[in-house]
């Protein structure tokens, strides 16, 4: 707001002058032109008639400078109103803009959501009204219980995907402040204290240990420091097979898995990471992967409170 109000100030002000120094040119050449007729000499024309010259003399035509006067008012009470429509109009052109960008914006996560909602409950939807078919064509030829089960874990799978980019919706809008301590978050010496809404930064380091556990050997380790220049540092290492340098920046894209052997139940649907990087900018902070020479480690950077 204090942006747009800047803008059309400025807009205001250089109108304003450039109409300005337009109308004083103007007015400035109309007053020569005027001073020049005054000053012209008399002019002594000699015509012939009947023998004889007769003389007349032709002097410059009066002039009435009220005209000058009244044109200059016009320009003095015309100048500012025009330079003040002028950032009136820019003041509308701002807001308008920025309200078909915040539309364009709402359009943009909605058409994502729903891109993104189709994409990953197609298979488990299609899976479990599979296995029913078959069930009601051959009900005794099928095991009914295994049929059941195998349509209760679609079901869960495709539960925890709404879930998954519901949270995601959440993110997208403003999230509530309030003094969170992350060392105590995680279990580790503190306090280290940063400001955010506890519930997503609960969500933010359980999808960090969650995607650690699946990838670890046998260990998983979890540190929260404090940087100079008033950042704390949460970081969660494990001694699993690591991440390719090239791969670094796209595991935090949605549902981007790069075990695409593993079965998908096992792997997850890829929305663990994507969740703690909208998550952590949400709350004025930076992730990302370190070097590492065993296992990967998620460096999560947030403002202290």
């Amino acid at each position: 707001m204090l942006d747009r109000f800047r803008i059309a100030f400025a807009a205001f002000v250089v109108s304003g002058a450039l109409m300005a120094g337009g109308a004083g040119w103007l007015l400035e050449q109309m007053e020569r032109q005027i001073v020049a007729s005054v000053d012209e000499p008399a002019t002594t024309v000699r015509i012939p008639q009947a023998g004889r010259f007769e003389v007349r003399v032709v002097a410059p035509a009066d002039v009435d400078r009220t005209a000058v006067n009244a044109v200059r008012e016009v320009f003095q009470t015309v100048v500012p109103l025009a330079a003040l429509l002028i950032g009136v109009l820019v003041w509308l052109a701002l807001t308008t803009s920025d309200t078909f960008v915040r539309l364009n914006d709402a359009l943009e996560r909605q058409r994502r959501f729903t891109s993104d909602a189709s994409h990953e409950l197609r298979t488990p939807l299609a899976s479990a009204r599979t296995q029913l078919e078959v069930l009601l064509a051959h009900p005794d030829r099928v095991d009914w219980r295994r049929t059941a089960e195998n349509t209760v874990l679609d079901l869960d799978r495709m539960q925890a995907v709404v879930t998954d980019l519901l949270f995601l919706a959440r993110l997208e809008g403003p999230v509530a402040a309030g003094r969170v301590d992350l060392a105590a978050l995680v279990g580790v010496p503190g306090p280290v204290e940063v400001m955010g809404d506890r519930a997503h930064l609960e969500r933010i380091v359980r999808n960090l240990l969650d995607n650690a556990e699946r990838h670890a050997s046998s260990r998983v380790e979890v540190t929260v420091t404090v940087e100079s220049g008033g950042t704390a540092v949460l970081r969660v290492a494990d001694d699993g097979p690591g991440i390719p340098e090239a791969d670094r920046e796209r595991v935090f894209e949605r549902f981007v898995r790069l075990d695409e052997g593993r079965a998908r139940d096992d792997g997850g649907a890829g929305l663990g990471l994507a969740i703690v990087r909208e998550g952590v900018l949400a709350h004025g902070g930076t992730v990302g992967i370190e070097d590492s020479d065993q296992g990967t480690v998620v460096a999560v950077r947030l403002p202290l409170a």
